[in-house]
C-alpha cells in the first residue's frame, strides 16, 4: 500500500504584521512509540531492552524566514517547542518497558507516570533522545528549513508570506496543526493555527476500509492474490527455461567439440586458420 505515493506539493500563504518575520510549523499529535534496543550476545544480535518514548510530535516541519534562534529568544522557543532541541528537552522515555503498544500512558505534561519502566540514567537518556531525533530526521518526519518562508512587502502594512513544501511520504494520514508565528524583536508578535487533514484516497482507501470493515474478506483476497502471484511467477520461470533450452548459445571459436573427438584419444581444439582437408573421391 502506498507504493505509488511519493508525497504531495503543499502551499501555505498568509499575511503578517509590518516589519515582522514569519515562522511556520506543521506539527503532528504526540503518540507513544516503542523501540527495541539491540545488543550483541556472543555471535548473534538480540533484543536487550525495550524503550518507551513519548511527548514528541509524530511530525515536525519548521519553515522560517531566518534562523529560529535569530528570530526568537530561547525562552520563547522552549515555550512553543519551535526547534528540535526544544523537542529533545521535553521528550520523555523509559527503559525496560512492559507496556502494551495499544495503550496510551503519558499525560498532557509528557510524563510517564503509568509506565512500569525504569527512568534511564542521564547518559542513557541522552543516547535515547539523540537516537530518536536522528531516526525521525532520516524518515523525513523532522525537518527544519531556515529559508523556507518567502516574504513579500515585508516593510509594508500588508506583508505577505508564502511557504512551498514537499509533504513527506512517511507522514501517515491524520490531522496536523499548522502554526504561524509573527516574530519581531525576538518575541512572538502574533500567532494563529489551522488544521491540515491528510486522508487516503483511491485504491489504498478502499483497501483500508475493506480491512477494517470486512477483515475476513480482506484476508481471503490477500491469500488468493498471493497464490495467483506465486503460480504466475512459477509459470514465467518455466517458460523462460524452455526458451533457453530451445535457443542454446552458439559455441565460441576455438571451443572443444567432444562429439568430434577420436575414441580413446583426447579432444583437440580446431584452429580457424587451419586449411580445410579436400574430400577424397574413390573410383
Amino acid at each position: 500500500m502506498g507504493s505509488f505515493y511519493s508525497g504531495a506539493k503543499v502551499r501555505i500563504e498568509g499575511t503578517a504584521p509590518a516589519g515582522s518575520q514569519v515562522l511556520v510549523v506543521i506539527r503532528g499529535d504526540e503518540n507513544d512509540e516503542f523501540f527495541n534496543k539491540k545488543g550483541r550476545v556472543g555471535p548473534i544480535w538480540v533484543n536487550t531492552d525495550r524503550i518507551h518514548v513519548t511527548a514528541a510530535p509524530s511530525l515536525f516541519l519548521c519553515f522560517s524566514s531566518g534562523d529560529v534562534s535569530s528570530l526568537l529568544g530561547r525562552t520563547s522557543i522552549e515555550t512553543y517547542q519551535l526547534d528540535e532541541q526544544a523537542i529533545k528537552n521535553r521528550l520523555a522515555c523509559r527503559s525496560h518497558c512492559k507496556c502494551s503498544t495499544t495503550a496510551r500512558h503519558h499525560t498532557a505534561s509528557g510524563s510517564l507516570a503509568e509506565c512500569a519502566g525504569v527512568e534511564p540514567d542521564p547518559q542513557y537518556r541522552e543516547l535515547i533522545r539523540s537516537s530518536f531525533l536522528a531516526l525521525k530526521s532520516r524518515e523525513g518526519r523532522y525537518q527544519t528549513h531556515p529559508d523556507g518562508v518567502r516574504m513579500v512587502n515585508a516593510a509594508e502594512a500588508d506583508s505577505r508570506y508564502t511557504v512551498d513544501l514537499d509533504w513527506p511520504r512517511s507522514a501517515p494520514p491524520g490531522s496536523y496543526h499548522v502554526e504561524m508565528y509573527a516574530c519581531k524583536n525576538r518575541m512572538v508578535l502574533a500567532r494563529t493555527t489551522a488544521l491540515l487533514g491528510v486522508v487516503e484516497v483511491g485504491f489504498p482507501a478502499q483497501m483500508a476500509a475493506l480491512s477494517s470493515g470486512h477483515p475476513w474478506l480482506y484476508g481471503l483476497i490477500a491469500v488468493l492474490a498471493g497464490i495467483i502471484a506465486g503460480f504466475t511467477i512459477d509459470a514465467l520461470t518455466v517458460q523462460l527455461r524452455r526458451c533457453s533450452w530451445r535457443n542454446p548459445r552458439p559455441k565460441e571459436k576455438g571451443a572443444i567439440d567432444p562429439s568430434g573427438a577420436h575414441p580413446g584419444g583426447p579432444a583437440e581444439p580446431v584452429s580457424d586458420d587451419a586449411p580445410e582437408r579436400e574430400p577424397i573421391h574413390h573410383a
